[in-house]
Formats: C-alpha cells, sequence, structure tokens
C-alpha cells in the first residue's frame, strides 16, 4: 500500500513541477504581487531577463524593477485597479535591469480577489516591447522610410485610413445622435458600416504571412473572414480613442487567418505625425500572442489537472480505506464467532459463506490494485493461447447466475451469442475472464431490478464483439467520457450508494487495448448502458486444439483419483498457509511432508526416498522458493515442482518457470485448483 501511495504522490509531484515549469520558463516576465506592492512572486525566465535572482526579488518592492520616472504612472494604475475592483489593466512603461540598463515592457495587470471580494493577489505579465518603441520611434521621425520599414518589419503592420470612418462618425453626429458611440455598438450593422469605411492604405509581408493571404488584394477580398465581431467592436474603440485626441490605442482581440486558424493579437494604433487631425496615416501593428495566450492556457489547464488529480487521489484513499475495512471487519468478526462451539449449524453455514464473501472482495480489491500498479509501470503483459469463446461464456453465466441468484434475484440474467463450441481464437483467456467479470460484476452493482444481457458475436471475419447490458442506473451523457478513468466513480462522496475502488473500468480498458481491441459505452441516465468492446480473431493451429482438448479431457477423468500412496512436500514458511494446503490435500489422501523453508526442502528432498512432487513457495527464510528448485531440479529433474505464491506478477510466473519450476498457481488457492493442477502434475 505504501508503495502505491507515493507512486501517487510521485506523479502529483510530476504534474506540479511539469506546471512550474511552464511557468518558470514561459518566454514573459511574470510577476505577482501583493496590495501594497511587494514581490510575492516571480518566474525564473523573468528574474533572469532582468538580471536577477528570484530569491532577489520575492519580498521586495515591485519598484525596485521600475524606472524611476515611471513608478507614479505604475502606482496610479495599481490604486486605480484595486479602488474599482477591475478585473484587469494595460499600460506600457519602463523596466531597469539590474545593471542599469532599460527596457520598454507591455504590462497586463490582473487583479485577484479573496472569497469576500477584497483584494489579494495581482498578476502581472511584462513583454518587453523595447524594439517595437524603438522602431515606432523611428517612424515617426523619418515619415519618408515608413512604406520600406513596413514592408520589411519581422511585426504584423499595417497602414490604414481612418478618414472616412470619422466622417461616418460625423455624419451620424449630424443626423441627431447624441451619443454617436453608444448608437453604434447599440446597432450591429453600423457598427459594421463604420469597420468597412477604413481602408486599408499598404501592408507589411509580415501581416501577409500572419493571416495566409497572397497580397494586399487578397486580404482586401477576403476582410470579412478575418475580422470577428470583438474586433469590430475594439477598432470601433479605437477609433474614438483617436477622435478625443490620443495618438496611440492599444486593444487585445481576435482575428481569423484565411485558413480559419484563430489568431490572438493585441492590436496598437500610432497617428503617424501631422495627421492627427484628419486621421488619414495610422499605422497599426499586430503583437501575436497566439502563443502566449495557449502557453497560458496550459498553465491554468495544468493546475486545473493536478488539483483534480489530487482531489481524485485523496477521494480514492478514503474510499480504498472504507473497502478494505468493510471486508476485512466481516472476516475478523465471523472468525471470532465461528469459535462458538454452540453455534446451531445453519447460522454456521452462513457465516462461513459471509467470511467467503469478505474474503473474495479483499481478494478482488487487492487484484485490481496490483493490476492498476503494473498499468501504470508500463508492465502489464499478455500471454496469448488457444481459447474457446463459448466455454469462457458459458463458465461466466453459470457462475453469475448463482450470485444473482443469492444477492439480488429480482434480476434475470441471459446469455446470448452466435459463437458455437468449435470456435477458438488466440488471446489471452484469463484477461478476456477478468474484462468479461468487470463489466457483469458494474451490471449487478447498477440494477436494482429488470435484466443483464451479455454475450458476443462474429461482426465480421475478423472481429469478435462483445457486450454486457444492463436495465441499471444508466451514465450521464457528460460522464460517459470520464468513466474509463483510473479513480472515476459516478459518485465519489462520502454518502454515495455504490461500493468500489473506480479501477475496474479502467483496469477493462487497459486489457483491452492490450488484447488489441476497443472498449465503448451506449447509455442514457436511468435507462441503462451496454458496454461494448472488440477483440481481433488469430486463429490458432486446428492439430494443437484437438491436443488440448485431449489434455483437457484427461484432466478431468483424474480429478478424483486416489493418491494415497503418493507423497508430497509442501515448502510453506506460513503455519495457516500450510495447514490450509494440507487440508485441501487430505482429501486425495496423499502422504504430506512440510519444509519451513527452502533449506530444509532440499534437505528433506535428499533424505526421502520418494517424494512425488512438491509445492514450493517462493518467499522463505533463509533460502527462497527459486534456489530451492534450481538445486532440486539439479539432483531430478523429473520431480514436479508448483510454485504456489502469493506473488501474482507474470514476471514471477516467468521467474518460477525459468529456475525449473512445472506449473504456477497464485494465492488465494482454491481447492478445486489446487487439486486440479496436481492431478495435472502428479504420476
Amino acid at each position: 500500500m505504501n508503495n502505491i501511495t507515493k507512486s501517487k504522490e510521485e506523479l502529483q509531484r510530476e504534474s506540479q513541477q511539469q506546471y512550474q515549469d511552464l511557468y518558470d520558463y514561459a518566454p514573459d516576465m511574470y510577476f505577482t504581487i501583493y496590495p501594497d506592492g511587494i514581490v510575492k512572486s516571480v518566474n525564473k525566465y523573468g528574474a533572469e531577463y532582468l538580471g536577477y535572482s528570484k530569491e532577489e526579488l520575492i519580498g521586495e518592492p515591485v519598484w525596485v524593477v521600475v524606472h524611476p520616472d515611471d513608478i507614479e504612472d505604475v502606482e496610479n494604475q495599481i490604486r486605480k485597479i484595486l479602488k474599482k475592483k477591475t478585473h484587469q489593466s494595460e499600460l506600457e512603461f519602463r523596466n531597469v535591469r539590474k545593471d542599469g540598463s532599460v527596457l520598454y515592457v507591455h504590462e497586463r495587470l490582473m487583479l485577484s480577489l479573496d472569497e469576500k471580494g477584497n483584494p489579494e493577489e495581482l498578476k502581472i505579465i511584462c513583454r518587453d516591447i523595447t524594439e517595437r518603441k524603438k522602431y515606432e520611434k523611428e517612424l515617426i521621425d523619418r515619415e519618408s522610410q515608413i512604406r520600406r520599414f513596413l514592408e520589411y518589419s519581422p511585426i504584423p503592420q499595417i497602414q490604414e485610413d481612418f478618414s472616412y470612418a470619422k466622417k461616418y462618425v460625423e455624419q451620424l453626429k449630424d443626423s441627431g445622435i447624441k451619443n454617436v458611440r453608444k448608437y453604434l455598438f447599440d446597432h450591429k450593422n453600423a457598427i459594421y458600416e463604420c469597420r468597412g469605411r477604413i481602408k486599408i492604405i499598404s501592408v507589411n509581408r509580415a501581416f501577409l504571412e500572419l493571416f495566409k493571404a497572397k497580397d494586399l488584394k487578397d486580404l482586401e477580398r477576403n476582410i470579412e473572414r478575418i475580422i470577428t465581431e470583438q474586433s469590430v467592436r475594439m477598432v470601433t474603440e479605437g477609433l474614438f480613442s483617436l477622435l478625443e485626441g490620443k495618438t496611440f490605442f492599444s486593444g487585445e482581440t481576435f482575428y481569423f487567418d484565411l485558413n480559419k486558424r484563430k489568431i490572438e493579437a493585441i492590436t496598437q494604433w500610432v497617428i503617424v505625425p501631422g495627421y492627427e487631425k484628419t486621421l488619414d496615416q495610422v499605422l497599426v501593428t499586430l503583437v501575436n500572442m497566439t502563443q502566449q495566450k495557449e502557453t497560458e492556457r496550459e498553465l491554468i489547464h495544468a493546475k486545473q489537472r493536478a488539483e483534480e488529480s489530487d482531489r481524485l487521489k485523496t477521494a480514492f484513499l478514503t474510499n480504498l480505506s472504507h473497502e478494505l475495512r468493510t471486508p476485512m471487519n466481516a472476516i475478523v468478526g465471523f472468525s471470532e464467532l465461528l469459535r462458538d462451539n454452540s453455534l446451531p449449524d445453519k447460522e454456521r453455514k452462513d457465516f462461513l459463506y459471509y467470511l467467503k464473501s469478505s474474503c473474495d472482495a479483499l481478494s478482488t480489491l487487492v487484484d485490481d490494485l496490483v493490476d492498476i500498479a503494473k498499468i501504470e509501470a508500463g508492465q502489464t503483459k499478455i500471454l496469448n493461447s488457444e481459447c474457446f469463446i463459448r466455454s469462457l461464456l458459458d463458465e461466466l453465466y453459470t457462475y453469475f447466475r448463482e450470485v444473482i441468484k443469492s444477492i439480488k434475484s429480482s434480476i434475470e440474467l441471459s446469455l446470448e451469442t452466435t459463437i458455437n463450441n468449435q470456435f477458438v481464437t488466440i488471446t489471452d483467456f484469463f484477461r478476456l475472464r477478468q474484462i468479461l467479470s468487470n463489466l457483469i460484476t458494474n451490471a449487478i452493482k447498477f440494477t436494482n431490478r429488470g435484466y443483464i444481457r451479455f454475450g458476443c458475436n462474429l461482426t465480421d471475419p475478423d472481429t469478435l464483439t462483445f457486450f454486457v447490458e444492463d436495465t441499471g442506473i444508466g451514465i450521464p451523457e457528460d460522464q460517459q467520457h470520464l468513466i474509463f478513468d483510473q479513480f472515476r466513480q459516478l459518485d465519489d462522496s462520502i454518502s454515495r450508494q455504490y461500493s468500489g475502488t473506480g479501477l475496474g473500468l479502467a483496469i477493462s480498458k487497459n486489457l483491452v487495448e492490450l488484447l488489441g481491441g476497443k472498449i465503448w459505452v451506449e447509455s442514457e441516465q436511468d435507462n441503462g448502458a451496454v458496454f461494448y468492446f472488440t477483440l481481433p480473431v488469430k486463429l490458432p493451429d486446428v492439430k494443437k486444439i484437438k491436443e488440448t482438448v485431449i489434455l483437457a479431457e484427461a484432466d478431468m477423468d483424474k480429478e478424483n483419483r486416489n493418491l494415497s500412496r503418493k507423497v508430497i512436500l509442501i515448502a510453506e514458511d506460513d503455519e495457516f498457509s500450510f495447514e490450509v494446503l494440507k487440508a485441501i490435500l487430505a482429501k486425495t489422501k496423499a502422504s504430506i511432508i512440510h519444509a519451513r523453508n527452502g533449506k530444509e526442502a532440499v534437505e528433506l528432498f535428499k533424505t526421502e526416498p520418494v517424494i512425488d512432487l512438491i509445492l514450493m513457495d517462493i518467499r522463505m527464510p533463509e533460502m527462497n522458493g527459486y534456489e530451492a528448485t534450481r538445486i532440486i531440479k539439479g539432483i531430478n529433474k523429473n520431480v514436479p515442482v508448483i510454485c504456489q505464491t502469493a506473488y501474482k506478477m507474470e514476471h514471477n510466473r516467468e521467474e518460477s518457470l525459468k529456475a525449473g519450476c512445472d506449473d504456477f498457481i497464485a494465492k488465494p488457492i482454491l481447492p478445486n485448483d489446487l487439486i486440479r493442477i496436481v492431478n495435472k502434475h502428479i504420476r
């Protein structure tokens, strides 16, 4: 359990580290400050870009990196946003690096409020615009070179004539409209008409490349595909800002290029000197923020994923504790009650049934935890062999029919398949049974009345389609994409009605995909659900199938053999486990010898004249089962050695076979399984 918990915590730390890395190395300066201006946090890129370490800036006033002449503007901006509790604000000012060099930045300031609506902190994103500011100054100083700079600038820029839009606004005023700005924003046709009167004078290559236009004419022909209602409204805001006497305006909006790709950008207008009254020459610059916005969304999404992962794992561990303690409570309680010799036979039988059910539940839970750990570690292996599909379906039907009779007699179970008894395919029999068992168990859990149908059909020559249908509570459409995630349940609250860890469907999905198939669900809330999964058909060698059937029939004939003349050595250090094995084998009448460790098993094998079979535990003191098996097989390779262990991983099975074991059986061991495997190997 500690290893599993540690693994989840490591995953959480990795997710948090990824979020921190995205924050630290985002290509802008990120600050978080308290309302009094003290730096709460700064990303690594931002600190180093200004010549500092993160530690040097955290706890210091943010003014330490603001140019002295701009501190008042920044203070006023912060004071204003705190007073009005405005969500965000923008400002351009100068930063000062540690070495004294100055850079211009475009700043976005965002206010965060606490639960009571009071200012809690301010987030600042600064982008270095020093080069752009220098370039804009050159444009203003050297008007004759505007077109040349436009053509070769790497920054998307366009030169526009706002004079016709200005005249349109004046015409609306002359017509008697008092508040033209409000009128435009209230009338969609009018605001688009105003935008349409803005004429393009020239455009640079970077702008054409950004919008995937061939040339200016191509851009003008498709302008309606590029602009959006939000951009039209922002342009109108800019127009009124320029009409009010400002020479610069900046707004954030989005457009679409001619390939329908969204472009998020900061659009900035600068009036060319000399045209302040007519607005004939306005230089428009686009700062492409698409990548930065995507990075910001990824940061937010990563944070949300980390928080959701933490919530799910907390709910899972809480639920796991409940799922473990519930069967343990029954096991301990009924074990104590069974010690009462005066207990009536009927109650004794009932208690034994409850005890067995609790043990089964605990075993299933442990298996699920082991499976999900192996899946996460990428260590799940598929062991393919011939599988008679109809035989497997009949076995599951017989088993679950009895289960339903004992717990939910109001449900009718049926098996529907077109697969005949001779049909066989190559797949992992045990994993396929595990998938179907998980789905049928889920159906039983969430169905109180009606029916459960399951089966399999050959949907095409190369594909088997399995299904499990129920008339249970169903799954809401908005949650159907989540149910195959680890730890997910429709209701993970403490008061939830249904038990379980939320691992069954996640395990089933992974196993189906490992077997080469896919799984999905069709459901409506309160109208039941149908789970489907497919497997590829792989036809085996016909001769091998016949040999398998003959051997299986021979094993069936040997199940009730009398082994009174046989000697079985059980190597087992756990006394209770030995007593269980001894009690199971008592019906065979075989003689039993007990070795408490691997070393003792080797010595007994050397001294006993005849040992017909060995049940070998893996984990034992002094000498483990692998080493003991190698020594015994070195003495007599013909004696059958069966590995019996609580280790259930595929690599444990492979390692035991490599050590010389002839077969493998995992704990908890069912009596019929042990008798069958002993009869299979003993001569």
